[in-house]
């Protein structure tokens, strides 16, 4: 039910604050922590994807690091930082910039991703299979078979992955 309020949170104020990630999540948070039972949150990241700027502005709620993978082989993450949604009305979330060059690939998951692939919570194993999947020139589909064989047997929470890549020309 949480995640059709923040949903819900989401579209009506996207229209006025979707631009900037770190006023849209303070503004978001404002909303649930007064929707929210005592005790709920919810952690999350917001971005908005500049491709003519070729960068990826975000803030974080607690929620998985984002994670560009440039031609070099090696993930860099992004912060992950900033309490979760509905703890704490008036927190004030910040944004983050990481460069997006061009032939790159923003991947944002879900921390039950994470969690199921390393137990640190690290990201270095998705982050390899990410890294092995570009580099054989599978990309996504590879690593949607990797996290299934992964994943498989792992229940419970949810398993997201958004993939963008930026073309290498235009």
């Amino acid at each position: 039910m949480n995640a059709f309020r923040l949903h819900a949170l989401l579209q009506e104020l996207g229209p006025a604050h979707g631009e900037d990630a770190a006023v849209l999540m303070t503004a978001l948070n404002d909303r649930a922590a007064g929707l929210l039972a005592p005790g709920e949150k919810a952690t999350m990241t917001y971005g908005v994807v500049d491709g003519e700027a070729g960068r990826f502005i975000h803030a974080s709620a607690d929620g998985a690091p984002p994670m560009i993978l440039n031609g070099d082989g090696k993930p860099a993450f992004g912060a992950a930082a900033g309490l979760p949604i509905g703890i704490a009305p008036g927190t004030r979330y910040r944004s983050d910039v990481m460069e997006l060059p061009r032939g790159s690939v923003l991947a944002l998951y879900s921390v039950a991703v994470l969690e199921a692939l390393d137990a640190g919570g690290t990201g270095i194993g998705l982050g390899w299979m990410i890294a092995r999947a570009v580099a054989e020139g599978e990309g996504f589909d590879a690593v949607v078979r990797s996290l299934g064989s992964a994943l498989g047997q792992v229940g419970g929470d949810d398993h997201t992955l958004l993939w963008i890549e930026r073309e290498v020309a235009e």
